[in-house]
């Protein structure tokens, strides 16, 4: 059936590519036949290919369930090719099967988006999926229609849909603590900036139903950011997004009056449409069942109805006026009003309903503790007395007396959270250990947390550290800080000049106590037998500043003693130095070539000896001086490096190379003698000719 709607829409569905499925101030009806394909298109996901899906991957089978995934979506690809070359389609959010935090009776939303790859029409149209007729978990969430006051600034802190708020803007454990919202916003962008696009980037939000209210409340949101901040980073991607129109398609009631206000406001400013389209008859757009006692929902503005034989026709404004109220059909408003008037009688028997005041207003008197324990204890009484099942009553069948019996009264809604809180604490955490190859779990103090920095992380880190270090040490009184100085640790230092000896500042020369004297110089084996001082008094125990100094004495001593036996060696090395000039003469042997010189009386009076060594010393160094001169003669000398060559140079040798591989691999091919085979074997013909002509 898509097929055929697409084909002969097919002219439609061109032009609102064409135009980015933004339109104007009145709405065009190409754009709206374009965003509704893309709404049905949401239905013709495979779902028994999901649930394939599901069951591998808790099997531990990822690959398959990838395959049945895409499998799962492969038709709604077909259909946005048959729209487009360049559409292309992605599922963004799965949440059918899972529950926010807060409620576990409800589901999560399903989307996916539509975009054009074409550079000159970039866009992308988020879809919601409506309501499935076998979810009953989906049921619910429109069934939660009482009104919630929406927090944290979201959606200008209005009134809308219990349940679509709480499933939209709730926290999921499948999505690490984040927000459908946020994670499917996070989506969108990432999607916009693949795009690679120089021109805007437009963004359209779309629904059918349920995924018409979920729409609804998304694009105001979006809206709301966007108005706020336009300057926001993460609405100018390389390219700037922009939330352009909204088109539902049976929407419920998803809102009070302040939300259509602000909302309606907040449209006069925005450069974008919502488009509110209903069928005739359609029973889903009277929901919530409302009266005009009740809680007023209404629909936003700018509706139109359309018939099979007739024109769209544009509905009325809600806003100021009372709806209409539903059919009778939906559901039984006798329960309701009945509840509604049970709890105001037994709130005013309580003395808890608030009174009507008169004139002028009085302040309010703050309640203590006790009074709102009192009214605390009041309210649970009253919930507990207007929901029934939530106690369960078990007939005996012998009441027998004085006998103790456990179990006759039970809480079913309690029991129940309490088993799933247990399951999510044990078996949860083995669902999810299940397929990990080892057990190491990453304890590193704000690891894995984002929102702390480095410096916040090594800080931790080193709190912790000193915790753990000083843990044991509460009543050790004689465990002292270390003692430093200027940030070393006097225990590492080998210089401990003025540390712990107890001289007097007035004296010039350095003294040791006399106690470290005795102790450490004239101290025996014996000492720490000794259980009286001087005094007569038993000796106490030392101090750590006491063995200290005993240490620093000990090793001034020892630095002492090194000192002066390095300048006894100094010493000793300086005389050899001097008398070895004296021997000097003797170490050097007499010139060979020299004549004999006469002994005895006819000798010549020889010269003195110091001109004698002054010569040999001379010769000595000539020939040192030879011998260097001859040792450079023969120094290998340094040879110039090749230059660096040209790409041209560079571009020949590699030329040269292919050739001559290339024709060597000709000659093997061929069973030719390969031309360095034969050089190489002339070689050594040759040398062997030379060693048998030696």
């Amino acid at each position: 059936m898509m097929v055929e709607w697409s084909k002969k829409a097919e002219e439609q569905i061109s032009d609102a590519i064409a135009a980015r499925a933004h339109g104007g101030t009145s709405i065009n009806w190409s754009i709206g036949l374009y965003a509704f394909m893309e709404s049905a298109a949401m239905y013709l996901r495979d779902w028994p290919s999901v649930i394939k899906a599901v069951h591998a991957a808790r099997e531990g089978r990822d690959e398959e369930a990838a395959n049945l995934l895409e499998e799962s979506d492969a038709e709604i690809q077909q259909i946005a090719s048959l729209w487009s070359p360049t559409m292309h389609y992605v599922t963004i959010c799965d949440l059918i099967e899972d529950h926010p935090d807060s409620d576990l009776t409800l589901d999560g939303p399903y989307c996916g988006a539509f975009f054009s790859t074409d550079p000159e029409t970039p866009f992308v149209g988020l879809v919601f999926k409506g309501t499935h007729p076998e979810s009953w978990s989906e049921v619910l969430v429109d069934l939660h229609y009482l009104p919630i006051h929406a927090t944290k600034g979201h959606l200008w802190e209005t009134h809308v849909s219990r349940g679509v708020y709480t499933t939209l803007f709730d926290k999921f454990a499948k999505l690490e603590g984040q927000t459908p919202f946020d994670y499917i916003k996070d989506a969108l962008f990432a999607i916009a900036s693949g795009l690679h696009s120089e021109a805007q980037i437009d963004v359209h939000i779309t629904g059918h139903s349920l995924g018409a209210s979920y729409a609804t409340l998304f694009y105001a949101e979006l809206v709301r950011l966007y108005q706020n901040n336009p300057d926001d980073p993460v609405f100018n991607l390389p390219v700037r997004l922009t939330p352009r129109d909204l088109y539902t398609f049976g929407s419920p009631r998803v809102a009070l009056e302040d939300f259509t206000d602000v909302f309606a406001m907040a449209m006069d400013m925005h450069d974008g449409s919502s488009w509110r389209i209903v069928s005739a008859g359609d029973p889903v757009t009277l929901v919530p069942p409302v009266l005009v006692t009740d809680a007023k929902f209404i629909h936003l503005d700018k509706g139109y109805q359309v018939c099979e034989n007739a024109p769209p026709e544009e509905m009325k404004s809600e806003r100021n006026s009372h709806p209409r109220p539903p059919i009778p059909m939906i559901t039984n408003m006798t329960y309701h009003r009945s509840q509604l008037s049970q709890l105001k009688s037994a709130l005013s028997q309580a003395g808890l309903s608030r009174q009507q005041q008169n004139g002028k207003k009085r302040k309010r008197t703050p309640l203590d503790e006790k009074e709102k324990e009192k009214k605390a204890a009041k309210l649970q009484e009253i919930q507990r007395k207007m929901n029934p099942f939530d106690t369960k009553v078990t007939k005996l069948k012998h009441d027998v007396g004085g006998r103790k019996i456990t179990g006759v009264t039970g809480k079913p809604a309690q029991s129940k959270q309490a088993g799933i809180e247990q399951r999510k604490k044990t078996l949860l955490k083995e669902l999810q250990d299940r397929d990990r190859a080892g057990g190491i779990i990453d304890r590193r103090f704000g690891e894995n947390d984002p929102t702390m920095t480095p410096e916040e992380r090594m800080l931790e880190r080193f709190t912790r550290e000193r915790q753990r270090a000083s843990k044991g040490e509460a009543f050790n009184l004689e465990d002292e800080d270390e003692l430093t100085h200027y940030g070393q640790s006097l225990s590492k230092l080998d210089d401990f000049d003025n540390v712990g000896l107890g001289f007097d500042e007035e004296e010039e020369e350095e003294q040791i106590d006399k106690r470290t004297v005795q102790r450490s110089h004239f101290g025996g084996f014996d000492d720490e037998e000794e259980d009286d001082d001087e005094d007569g008094q038993p000796e106490r125990k030392k101090s750590k500043a006491e063995v200290m100094a005993e240490v620093v004495a000990k090793s001034k001593e020892h630095k002492f003693m090194r000192q002066a036996q390095q300048e006894e060696d100094e010493n000793l090395r300086h005389e050899l130095d001097q008398e070895l000039d004296s021997l000097r003469s003797l170490l050097y042997a007499a010139d060979p070539g020299a004549t004999a010189e006469p002994v005895g009386e006819d000798a010549p009076e020889a010269e003195s000896h110091p001109t004698t060594t002054l010569n040999v010393e001379d010769r000595h160094e000539d020939k040192e001086y030879d011998q260097f001169v001859r040792e450079l003669a023969f120094e290998k000398r340094a040879k110039p490096k090749d230059r660096t060559k040209t790409e041209e140079e560079l571009a020949k040798e590699e030329k040269e190379a292919l050739e001559k591989a290339e024709r060597r691999r000709i000659r093997r091919m061929n069973g030719e003698e390969d031309e360095n085979d034969s050089d190489e074997e002339g070689a050594g013909k040759k040398k062997r000719r030379q060693r048998g002509g030696r």
